[in-house]
């Protein structure tokens, strides 16, 4: 089993500079998940794989929280665009 560490990073804001990031452990190949359904796991490979599960749950938690914390904001400025929106409306009649 390959025991590869991967960083992953996204930018989520060029101006704040604010960014997520995930580590992807044990990416395993095709072929080497096939194997392991097809015998018994080692208690070593078990060790690896909890470990690698018990990572992607934190990592998946962190998105989670992420998204939704950025449909939070873009829920916030789109009413903020359609309150100005409106206002500009109201202005725009006033002098039609």
């Amino acid at each position: 089993m390959s025991s590869e560490s991967t960083l992953f990073r996204c930018n989520l804001c060029f101006m704040c500079g604010r960014e997520i990031s995930a580590t992807c452990q044990n990416v395993l190949k095709t072929d080497e998940l096939r194997s392991l359904y097809m015998r018994r796991v080692s208690h070593s490979e078990a060790l690896s794989l909890s470990a690698s599960i018990r990572e992607a749950d934190y990592d998946l938690c962190r998105y989670d929280a992420e998204i939704t914390r950025l449909r939070r904001t873009l829920k916030t400025l789109e009413a903020q665009r359609a309150n100005l929106a409106l206002q500009r409306g109201h202005r725009k009649a006033l002098v039609s």
